[in-house]
């Protein structure tokens, strides 16, 4: 016991002796020195993200990392330590913002885009008056790393502050990023900032800013796409014409290979469309083949999340699912919650004309070894018997 107790204290003591050897070259080449280094600082990550205090190590880590400026992997592992202690040791965060600050100013992008990222992520608001400027910098810098993250340096400042936001005229600049920013990333988390500070409808209701968006939606990674869409989605468009327009414009995104992606085109296909019975009616029709295709998929949790929303499509238009019900049988590697969802589906579309194949098939679930499945399997069979009226006879 004494000696888990005495631990970390050693620990703590070892590497400080390395972390000051290491201030010196002595006869080692930069090389050395600078592998050294790196495998000193994974140690203090490491004893950092077990819940051992290093904050005693400050100096020692600055001085050593100061020494090799030049060094991505160093200037990254001391900026993931200052943000860790930034919270809990507001002095130590004191004592980088000038280092902080002069590396936003760096050549290299990719540490003006770290610096930029750590001071943001220091989350003191005593410290706000320090973040302000490089932020209001970053939006304007020539590489889009730095603006991407600049935007997002907007956002962490207005959940500790919004007065400040709004005062520095930082969200006016936002939005003129997305207008004119030539990155679709930065337009991303531009949209992300807007979407969050002051909400979707406000947004939706800058009409050139939501097709500016949408023209350019193939551009964006897979999340933002879905940002886009959800925004489409709450969009009230002046005519059918314009209905048609959008779906036009967004019919490739049910094509593609993410799910989310796909499901949120159908969620902007049948909101735009529910005033418009027989184009809602088609809109379902188009849909179901890619229902299907998704459902078919080996991963679990996206058939689950697929059949989730199908099942709320088949309350509401079960007619239009009565001849895909084969798509709805379960498989032998099914979880039990995706056959459960299955067997629900079955019991919604099951009709005259397929009440006898589904019968059969639940049927066949009814033997299974698991007991849960034969149980909900002997339910839905009570339930197609309670619903569907034409006779079912399960055999003599």
């Amino acid at each position: 016991m004494s000696k888990r107790g005495t631990k970390p204290r050693g620990e703590f003591a070892e590497l400080s002796a390395q972390l000051q050897g290491l201030c010196m070259q002595g006869k080692r080449s930069n090389e050395e020195l600078r592998h050294a280094k790196k495998e000193a600082f994974k140690k203090v990550i490491n004893y950092m993200t077990l819940g051992m205090d290093m904050s005693g190590l400050f100096p020692m880590m600055t001085s050593c990392a100061n020494l090799s400026p030049d060094d991505i992997v160093l200037k990254k592992m001391m900026y993931l330590y200052i943000t860790h202690y930034a919270a809990s040791t507001p002095d130590l965060a004191l004592l980088a913002i000038n280092q902080l600050q002069k590396d936003c100013q760096d050549q290299d992008p990719t540490v003006r885009g770290l610096a930029l990222r750590s001071l943001c992520s220091l989350r003191i608001p005593n410290l706000l008056e320090y973040v302000v400027t490089p932020v209001t910098v970053g939006l304007d810098d020539r590489h889009p790393y730095v603006r991407r993250t600049a935007v997002m340096g907007v956002l962490k400042i207005w959940h500790m502050n919004p007065d400040i936001v709004e005062s520095q005229g930082m969200l006016q600049h936002v939005q003129a990023l997305l207008g004119q920013d030539s990155d679709p990333q930065v337009m991303a988390n531009g949209l992300t900032l807007l979407m969050q500070v002051q909400g979707v409808k406000r947004v939706v209701s800058n009409k050139a800013l939501m097709y500016t968006l949408m023209n350019r939606i193939k551009e964006f990674s897979d999340w933002s796409q879905c940002q886009v869409l959800e925004l489409v989605s709450h969009y009230t468009p002046e005519n059918d014409s314009e209905v048609y327009d959008l779906l036009n414009a967004l019919e490739d995104r049910l094509a593609v290979n993410n799910s989310a992606v796909v499901l949120g085109a159908m969620k902007v296909f049948l909101f735009q469309t529910l005033n418009m019975t027989v184009t809602h009616q088609q809109v379902l029709e188009r849909v179901k083949e890619q229902l299907k295709s998704l459902i078919a998929r080996d991963d679990p949790a996206t058939a689950y999340a697929v059949l989730c929303h199908a099942r709320l499509l088949v309350s509401r238009a079960a007619m239009i699912f009565e001849s895909d019900y084969m798509a709805f049988y379960c498989r032998s590697h099914d979880p039990w919650y995706v056959k459960q969802l299955k067997m629900e589906i079955l019991t919604l579309i099951a009709s005259s004309t397929n009440v006898y194949d589904i019968i059969g098939e639940l049927t066949e679930y009814a033997r299974d070894i698991s007991a849960d499945t034969a149980r909900l399997a002997v339910k839905a069979v009570g339930r197609i018997a309670l619903s569907v009226r034409t006779p079912v006879h399960l055999g003599r």
